[in-house]
């Protein structure tokens, strides 16, 4: 017997995963690596970067775990950073130049100009949380590399480092405290210390930051030289290009993984900054980022909605390259990977010619490998993939993509020398025919599925099957490979392609039928499966010890006096619809019986009629269910006494016991929700729903049975008489007729998705813009406007112009009533006496309603809306709709409202004498400039509401809060405060009672009158402000017109000394105010004047602040006048200096420093002493002079 190992090895490129740092430019890696055309394409975009200024040069490469990110990424930087000369003699670059020509001679073109130049190639550094700070040493470390370190600028880390040095030389005792507080504090040595600040550790940084203050007697650390990314990057472009480089790739490996461990902790900014200065084309150097990962980057945030969303704004500045391949791809790179010796090979498939043929029967039968054709099954999966079983290659594809991780992939599998793998079968396998099962790659894979998260799917699945496994004894293997191939499709969880069914399994594990049996038997009895037959399918079971069947019969006996089953059925159980199809295909539209299980005590006629009238049904069928023969009768002879046109009844030839059915099927649900019980075994959940499963199967073939005349176990009876049905065709046949006999007015609507009661969101927009047009529009257009084709012009067409609604009369398009029945004309009339209604009182929309839906309309609520609003657009503008007696505004989102409760709505049509109509015409010229015209189309008095509001908002705060005005104009300001719904009940009753005037002409000149006194509120303070301000005795004395002119005067005859005094704010501000020689106007000059003083100007006052402005002026004068009496003040400071030539003079009064002053006093003092001997002390006099300056 040949070993398998003699003729099948494994190919030597895929044994090792890919570390860039250590493989770049390594012949092995490169002669083995098989670019897809994905892979080339991908190449071909960065290497554009280079190339061409307006491409793209972020991006981030996208694939799961062993899909070649890396292998590709090494490849890349490696033809970047090798030289042409040394290319020419290296076969891996030979053959891998070879790959690209063939793909594509323009990609082959750009690479062979790359190859001719200088690329510094910068790997970040790992193991480190600070993104700039992986980049900032892998770019040292690639300038080292080239012999060019002495050219990276200096970074506040190298600032640490010479301020360490300087203490170190001149401030010995600060040196010996740094040694102590990094010991003690942080238990670092300072070599260790300046290790980490070498190495850009933003860890010791902040340390730095820490424990400055502590040595420098509260100063911070302040350095002048602070680094960012970018700003190396660009600083180090001259340097670079003057020696030759075109460009440095940055290609950050395992860029996913530093995600995951320090998303919560990064700067979103630093990877956007750097995105932005790759892509910026003013560089002088070609510079390219690329991030490799194996999802997108918002997918790795934890955090909120928002922080996902600034991800996505990231990404949104690279290009993405998804590298994961199509199965099609993988399955010919496993076909490459499995290499047979030629010889050894085609001796094996002769040998084993009928098994390879059952196998290719399997395959041809299976879905697993839908997208290959049969050339491509024979060659990569049959043979290619042998000794692979084919759903074991299909499994190890879906598994590896669900769990792989670097340790262990798809390829790792396939290549490496560990236990389990394919290389470990080889050696192991000594059958003659051997096939690689699932169960290989449970247990391959099995730690990576342990470590999913407790609360996954795939845990869930590991868990049940580790239970399962214990069950079974060591000698019992092969039932334990049953299991984990169980295991292994539920985890791949692809029911579609590759099923848990007996076929499947048996053949994965290379069963004959009798030993396949044998261990399904097994499995079954120790229950640790069982078999779904409705499904085909196997599934986990761990049965309890419980009697489950016993605590059934016990719960229903317990329930059974409360227990209703036909309250059971009715939620549960009902049947589907049967459709009128005739009638349907005729009428254009969808007309339906749907059923209803009925106790025999509620066959009457109250009952029937009510079932079917209540939700406006097109009809039922009432399906009993007896129990016992005498049922039976009793059943018949009401039925045969209800002569309903809407109704069929459904009476079964045998009787059974339904209730004990349904009683079992209503405790096992019970039972399920019983927490305590559940809580004895976590088994007992999943044994109930087995049984739940059976019974309700059981429950709906019995019911079905009944349901369809085919089967000829129920009797049909309609309007009292026994009907004969051959099948469902004729029950059809028969509901199309009673439609036809019962819906003899309804409109003919050929449009399906209106023409239903519960249309879809997009059905309802199409509605609310058709309504807007009825509503609005002053002239109709044909088909509305709309344009042709659209939704909204089908559904104009189909409810108003196909019945003769919408039409031109007169060179005009109006809406008109149908001329005939089937247009609607029924329905129109029904509508337009609602309307008319509706002129002498507020009538309930539920009135309509349930007349259109119900016989002989029976038309659906999808289109009743336009129906209405085509025929309320006669009296726009005066349409009043009120829920609870509330106004609702006129706009189309309110029939969706109405639609959905109909009986809390009111529809009311204003009509007003001509004394009422004079009234609110006067309203509306009075307020014409606020009322918005497009609401007024739709309710006038809520438009005109709405503008007196507006207007009242529009006015002054002063005006709006004073209380100093007219009791009338008082109460008129209290109305518009106030929040009214209904306007009907505002304008005609409370106005008019409010201000006590039941003339409507006088009302509206009374308004008119408080409308005027309103906007002269504000004028009347300036006036007041004005005389209260003359009335001063400082200011008396002065003759001016003006407020301003009289304050200039009393400002010039102060004394210099009060001129050039520093009082507190207030005052001096006045002081500039006053010195302003472009303000002459008086209410200009109270605006700032009353601001200053009282932090509002007079439009932003209330009552009390007119007091507090001239209390604030008197004890300005006061303090002023205190001032210039006053010889020597305590605690003054006076200044004397030289400016542009001539002398000037300051004072102020000192105060007390408080604590937030001390702070300010500390920070002063630590900055000047920060800059030291850098700026002399004559500049820094000169600059706390210019500051003092700047305070007084």
């Amino acid at each position: 017997m040949t070993r398998l190992q003699e003729i099948i090895n494994t190919a030597k490129g895929f044994k090792y995963s890919i570390n860039l740092e250590y493989d770049l430019n390594d012949p092995l890696k490169i002669e083995n690596y098989i670019p897809t055309d994905k892979a080339m394409k991908i190449m071909n975009d960065i290497v554009n970067g280079f190339i061409f200024e307006d491409a793209n040069r972020s991006h981030i490469l996208l694939g799961s775990y062993g899909t070649g990110k890396s292998h590709l990424t090494m490849v890349l930087a490696s033809l970047l950073s090798k030289k042409i000369n040394k290319i020419d003699n290296d076969m891996a670059y030979t053959d891998l130049f070879y790959r690209i020509s063939n793909y594509k001679q323009d990609f082959a073109n750009n690479i062979s100009q790359i190859i001719s130049e200088k690329y510094l190639i910068v790997l970040p550094e790992e193991g480190l949380f600070d993104f700039e700070q992986s980049i900032i040493l892998g770019l040292k470390k690639a300038l080292k590399n080239q012999g060019l370190e002495s050219y990276l600028p200096k970074t506040f880390y190298d600032t640490i480092i010479e301020k360490i040095e300087f203490w170190a030389e001149d401030f010995p005792t600060t040196y010996h405290n740094l040694k102590e507080i990094l010991q003690n504090e942080y238990e670092l040595t300072l070599k260790e210390f300046i290790s980490g600040i070498k190495k850009y550790d933003k860890n010791y940084y902040h340390i730095f930051l820490e424990l400055h203050p502590k040595l420098t007697a509260g100063s911070k650390f302040t350095p002048y030289n602070r680094v960012r990314l970018v700003e190396l990057l660009s600083s180090i472009e001259s340097v670079l290009k003057n020696y030759g480089y075109k460009g440095v790739l940055i290609a950050f490996d395992e860029f996913g993984k530093f995600l995951e461990e320090n998303i919560d902790n990064f700067n979103i900014k630093d990877i956007q900054d750097l995105a932005e200065y790759c892509n910026d084309e003013s560089n002088k150097l070609n510079t390219s980022l690329l991030l490799i990962t194996h999802k997108n980057l918002a997918q790795y945030t934890t955090n909120t909605k928002e922080m996902t969303e600034e991800w996505r704004k990231v990404e949104g500045r690279f290009k993405r390259h998804n590298i994961t391949k199509h199965s099609k791809q993988i399955y010919e790179l496993i076909s490459k990977v499995i290499i047979k010796t030629k010889d050894g090979w085609q001796k094996f498939k002769e040998l084993n010619k009928e098994n390879f043929k059952d196998l290719m029967f399997y395959l041809q039968e299976s879905n697993l490998f839908v997208d290959l054709t049969l050339e491509e099954l024979k060659d990569w999966i049959l043979f290619g993939c042998y000794p692979l079983h084919p759903a074991t290659a299909f499994g190890l594809f879906n598994l590896s993509k669900l769990i792989a991780q670097n340790e262990r992939t798809l390829f790792t599998f396939l290549s490496q020398q560990e236990k389990y793998g394919l290389n470990y079968f080889l050696k192991e396998a000594d059958s003659d025919f051997p096939l690689v099962g699932l169960d290989q790659l449970y247990d391959y894979f099995l730690d990576l599925i342990k470590q999913e998260d407790e609360n996954s799917r795939i845990y869930g699945v590991w868990k049940k099957a580790h239970r399962s496994l214990q069950k079974l004894n060591n000698d019992e293997e092969v039932a334990k490979r049953f299991i984990k191939s169980l295991a292994v499709i539920n985890i791949i969880s692809k029911f579609s392609r590759l099923a848990p069914t007996p076929e499947n399994i048996r053949n994965n594990l290379g069963l004959n039928r009798k030993k396949f049996k044998e261990v399904e038997k097994l499995l079954l009895e120790k229950k640790v499966i069982f078999y779904r037959k409705s499904l085909n399918h196997y599934k986990f079971f761990d049965g309890s010890d419980l009697n489950i069947k016993a605590k059934i019969k016990e719960v229903s006996k317990s329930r059974n006096e409360y227990f209703d089953p036909i309250v059971k059925l009715n939620q549960n159980y009902l049947l589907s619809p049967v459709l009128a199809h005739r009638y349907n295909f005729k009428n254009n539209m969808l007309r339906f019986f749907t059923s209803e299980y009925l106790n025999i005590q509620d066959i009457t006629k109250e009952k029937i009629r009510g079932s079917i009238q209540e939700k406006y049904l097109d009809g039922k069928i009432f399906i009993i269910l007896p129990s016992s023969q005498n049922e039976i009768k009793e059943a018949r002879k009401r039925i045969q006494e209800i002569n309903h046109k809407q109704a069929i009844f459904l009476l079964p030839k045998e009787h059974m016991n339904w209730k004990a059915l349904l009683s079992e099927i209503d405790s096992i649900e019970y039972l399920l929700t019983q927490k305590d019980f559940l809580a004895q075994d976590p088994i007992i959940k999943l044994e109930l729903e087995f049984h739940l499963e059976e019974k309700q199967e059981q429950l709906l073939a019995k019911l079905n049975q009944i349901y369809h005349p085919t089967y000829n176990q129920a009797d049909f009876y309609y309007q009292g008489k026994k009907i004969k049905l051959k099948d469902k065709k004729e029950l059809s046949k028969l509901i199309s007729e009673i439609c036809k006999e019962v819906f003899t007015s309804t409109m003919i609507i050929n449009h399906e998705m209106i023409n239903r009661n519960q249309i879809t969101g997009i059905m309802k927009k199409v509605r609310k813009d058709i309504i807007k047009k009825l509503l609005s529009e002053n002239d109709l257009q044909s088909e509305l406007g709309f344009s042709n084709f659209t939704a909204a012009h089908t559904v104009v067409r189909s409810v108003l112009v196909k019945n003769d609604i919408l039409k031109e009369v007169d060179n005009q398009i109006k809406i008109v009533v149908p001329e005939t029945i089937g247009n609607g004309q029924g329905v129109v009339q029904e509508i337009k006496q609602f309307i008319a209604k509706a002129k002498d009182e507020r009538v309930n929309f539920k009135n309509i309603y349930d007349n259109l839906q119900s016989a002989p309309y029976g038309l659906r609520k999808g289109y009743l809306p336009i129906l209405l609003s085509a025929y309320l657009r006669k009296y726009r503008g005066r349409i009043v709709i009120t829920k609870k007696d509330e106004d609702r505004e006129i706009r189309p989102a309110i029939f969706d409202e109405i639609e959905e409760n109909p009986q809390v709505f009111k529809l009311g049509i204003d009509l007003w004498d001509d004394e009422k109509e004079s009234y609110i015409l006067n309203l509306e010229k009075i307020f014409n400039q606020y009322i918005d015209d497009e609401l007024k189309k739709r309710n006038r008095l809520k438009a005109l509401w709405e503008g007196m509001k507006k207007y009242y908002r529009s006015l002054p705060h002063y005006t709006r809060n004073t209380n100093s005005l007219a009791e009338e104009t008082m109460m008129f300001k209290k109305i518009l405060n106030r929040d009214f719904k209904n306007t009907h009940q505002l304008y005609f009753e409370i106005f008019p009672n409010k201000l006590s005037e039941n003339d409507f002409n006088k009302l509206a000149d009374q308004i008119e009158n408080i409308i005027y006194k309103l906007n002269q509120a504000l004028d009347e303070l300036y006036s007041e402000i004005v005389i209260k301000l003359n009335d001063l005795n400082e200011l008396k004395v002065y003759n001016s017109d003006t407020i301003k002119g009289k304050f200039f005067n009393w400002y010039q005859q102060l004394p210099s000394k009060i001129k050039n005094h520093h009082f507190n704010w207030q005052v001096n501000s006045i002081f500039d105010l006053i010195k302003d020689s472009n303000m002459k106007d008086n209410k200009e000059f109270i605006n700032e004047l009353a601001e200053r003083l009282t932090g509002f100007t007079p439009a932003q006052w209330r009552d009390e602040h007119l007091n507090e402005f001239l209390a604030n002026i008197k004890e300005m004068f006061i303090e002023i006048n205190d001032y210039n009496q006053n010889e020597k003040q305590h605690g003054e400071v006076k200044l004397s200096f030289i400016q542009e030539g001539s002398q000037k003079e300051l004072s102020f009064n000192q105060e007390e420093v408080s604590d937030l002053g001390e702070m300010l006093l500390s920070k002063v003092k630590t900055d000047f002493d920060n800059f030291g001997h850098s700026i002399s002390n004559k500049e820094k006099l000169t600059i706390l002079f210019e500051l003092l300056k700047e305070q007084l």
